[in-house]
């Protein structure tokens, strides 16, 4: 896990903020559903990354169109303030 990596973003490895803000200026519109992060744009989801559970850590790709029909259930994703 600690290879992987999204357009030179260290996945596993970089602080998940840091994660998290350069994905996000990546996709341009990140998506929160049951706890997953989805980056639409992008095609891939991610948990455990927001919420600094590592246990969960996870990193999901999917096609085009595949979230279609739960996109009415998502709220935009924002990063918390600290």
């Amino acid at each position: 896990m600690k290879g992987t990596k999204y357009n030179e973003i260290s996945l596993f490895t970089e602080d998940p903020n840091i994660v998290l803000q350069k994905l996000i200026a990546a996709d341009g519109n990140p998506q929160l559903l049951l706890g997953f992060v989805i980056f639409l744009n992008l095609g891939l989801t991610l948990t455990g990354f927001h919420d600094n559970d590592e246990s969960q850590k996870a990193v999901t790709l999917f096609e085009r169109g595949f979230h279609d029909e739960s996109l009415q259930e998502m709220k935009p994703f924002r990063l918390r303030k600290k």
